[in-house]
């Protein structure tokens, strides 16, 4: 995984690290309510199933009778009303694993691949979306102390 931005529509950037050149995708959920992100190593019970279903070489997925989407339903009983219709996608990559409930299908596109001098993806490297580092340097400045807090962001007393 590249980059998971969430602001009003969740867009999850995602790289084949095995291909050259390092090819990405784009999903775009349009009003998605609820989504998890867990590391792939505590989802044992995702790779057995996924191996039952002889799926194993498919990434991306829908979860037809959703455990976790039930759950959700069950612990939220506002969710069948506000946003009926919800879909269990999964997306799984080789550092995690997103559940994401939306009423549609996301938009896929290909982007641009990353270029020769990106490093790769993952959990291994910090990596970012070019268009988010002026704003991740400046909040990592104000949370060092560096900077002024932006008068948005800042909590006010009051």
């Amino acid at each position: 995984m590249v980059s998971l931005v969430d602001d009003g529509e969740l867009r999850v950037t995602l790289e084949d690290a095995r291909s050259s050149p390092r090819r990405r995708w784009r999903f775009t959920f349009y009003r998605s309510p609820m989504y998890q992100n867990v590391l792939e190593e505590y989802r044992e019970e995702l790779w057995a199933r996924i191996r039952d279903m002889g799926l194993e070489h498919c990434w991306t997925r829908t979860v037809p009778d959703s455990a976790w989407l039930a759950a959700l339903k069950e612990r939220e009983p506002w969710v069948d009303i506000l946003e009926p219709g919800l879909i269990h996608y999964q997306i799984a990559t080789e550092d995690d694993v997103l559940d994401i409930a939306c009423a549609s299908d996301p938009m896929i596109v290909e982007i641009e691949p990353a270029s020769a001098d990106e490093p790769p993806a993952g959990k291994s490297t910090v990596f970012h979306m070019p268009e988010d580092r002026a704003a991740m340097d400046a909040l990592t400045e104000e949370i060092q102390g560096l900077r002024k807090p932006n008068s948005e962001r800042s909590i006010s007393s009051e």
